[in-house]
């Protein structure tokens, strides 16, 4: 069974499968988030962005 709760007296939030901590995210969205995609047997490689990529602009600037 998986469980969002607050992480021991942080303002983050845990994952937890069996009592067994899974993962730690800053927001409550994203634990439930890793959830859905855990129980629907989603690889996070197949799983959809939730925000698009930044590309890499690095390479573009021009030394001053």
């Amino acid at each position: 069974m998986l469980t969002v709760e607050r992480y021991a007296r942080t303002r983050f939030w845990a994952l937890y499968e069996n009592r067994q901590l899974v993962c730690v995210t800053v927001y409550k969205k994203g634990a439930n988030a890793v959830k859905e995609r855990i129980e629907r047997g989603v690889p996070i490689a197949q799983a959809p962005l939730s925000a698009p990529s930044v590309p890499d602009t690095t390479a573009h600037r021009r030394r001053r």
